[in-house]
């Protein structure tokens, strides 16, 4: 039977499929299958096939370099190609993780089983902290990280062991279930924040009612609010990042091309923001002269569940709570995924929409084969 990463599968038709990677001169690539009767046929066709790519393929120089070295050849050229967020993800990966454990090897016995190895070590005890293994996400954003810095290596030297290592499979992440509030929770958080409508209270109730991610909110500036047509642009967003060991608030565009918005509001928030305008005394609507810290706005709602009642939650599920009511209220999944700042409409489904018991209720219900035959 056919092993995780072996890249071969049995095809509807009976035959199996046997994939490997090429390598292209770019660095990028090519993926060539093979195909035969049974399984043991196509995995030495495979192999064949492998060894017949590496006879032909172009003569290129021997790699001296350790895997330090071309991680911080890789990171260099990362510098000013992706923002400065994701620059500093990476190099805290590179320093803390990578290159502890695999620096000093020569690129020449960085092996996809040396690889796995490592990856297996990360995941039952990888933490700095000595607690645990690292997450799945964290693990997977490693090996993306060692895979591009070998794609771009290979494009220079000869690596025959590339494919290999470009052909590993990161764990599955699995998504956490986040949640979201019963109409009774929205309820008495909003009927508290109307209460206390100051600053850091409207920044939490105008993300339960337009889906704002915790540094959109925090960057909002006043330009970003449109009262004639009654709408909000989100342009920035701000994050806390640690840079050459200190802590800094980071504001920057957001997280991609379609995170970038334009947002309608209702009568009800425009009002709020109007009250909130006139005692405006800075450029950012929930602060002042600077971004609102994102960490005071977690604390801020923490505060309030705790005052109200409610079991502690995670800020982002005022942005999965809206995105759940406006399905529930019949609108389109098209239109949430543009006001959410999704890429794709799937991941606004696969992550953000959590049918209620009442809509499973009533669709369960509307195609009753019984109604009217049980007494």
């Amino acid at each position: 039977m056919p092993k995780r990463g072996e890249n071969i599968y049995k095809r509807k038709d009976n035959r199996w499929e046997g994939r490997f990677a090429i390598l292209q001169p770019d660095g990028s690539s090519k993926y060539k299958s093979v195909y035969a009767k049974t399984y043991a046929e196509v995995k030495a066709k495979l192999q064949t096939s492998r060894e017949e790519v590496k006879q032909n393929a172009p003569t290129l120089p021997q790699c001296s370099l350790t895997v330090q070295e071309l991680l911080q050849n890789w990171l260099a050229a990362k510098s000013n190609s992706v923002k400065l967020s994701s620059y500093l993800r990476y190099e805290n990966l590179v320093s803390n993780q990578l290159i502890p454990s695999l620096g000093k090897l020569s690129l020449k016995e960085l092996t996809a089983k040396r690889l796995s190895a490592f990856i297996r070590q990360k995941q039952s005890a990888g933490r700095l902290d000595k607690k645990g293994g690292l997450s799945a996400k964290t693990i997977t954003d490693m090996l993306a990280v060692i895979k591009a810095a070998v794609k771009m290596a290979a494009a220079e030297y000869n690596l025959p062991q590339a494919a290999a290592l470009l052909e590993l499979k990161a764990p599955a992440c699995r998504q956490k279930s986040v949640g979201t509030f019963s109409d009774y929770e929205i309820t008495q958080i909003s009927k508290y924040i109307l209460a206390k409508p100051d600053r850091q209270n409207l920044a939490i109730l105008l993300s339960l009612n337009c889906g704002l991610r915790l540094g959109e909110v925090c960057a909002l500036s006043w330009p970003d609010i449109d009262f004639n047509s009654q709408t909000l642009t989100v342009r920035r967003n701000v994050q806390r990042v640690t840079r050459e060991g200190k802590s800094q608030l980071l504001l920057q565009t957001p997280k991609s091309e379609s995170s970038c918005r334009t947002i309608p509001l209702t009568a009800e928030i425009i009002l709020l923001l109007k009250h909130l305008q006139g005692e405006a005394k800075g450029e950012y609507v929930f602060s002042g002269s600077k971004p609102l810290e994102p960490r005071t706005l977690q604390y801020r709602f923490a505060a309030i569940l705790k005052k109200c009642g409610i079991a502690k939650r995670n800020f982002h599920t005022l942005r999965h709570t809206f995105a759940t009511k406006y399905i529930a209220a019949g609108a389109d999944v098209k239109s949430l995924s543009e006001i959410l700042g999704h890429a794709k409409v799937n991941i606004t489904m696969q992550l953000y929409v959590h049918p209620t018991m009442e809509q499973k209720r009533a669709g369960i219900e509307a195609i009753s084969l019984l109604e009217g035959l049980v007494a």
